[in-house]
């Protein structure tokens, strides 16, 4: 399972290699930063009709 990338939950994040530690990183850390991300903060209402336009 480790060889496709997929995460059991008897092992621990530091014991993954290669493609399964790249896949528990963008799974786990990036999703949870872009669900965090708010790309609409500190824009005006005015500042996205405009770029819509």
């Amino acid at each position: 399972d480790a060889i496709e990338g997929k995460l059991q939950a008897h092992h621990s994040s530091e014991q993954l290699m290669g493609g399964a530690r790249i896949n528990f990183i963008f799974h786990d850390w990036y999703s949870r930063a872009l669900a965090e991300f708010d790309p609409l903060e500190g824009l005006s209402d005015h500042e996205i009709r405009t770029a819509i336009r």
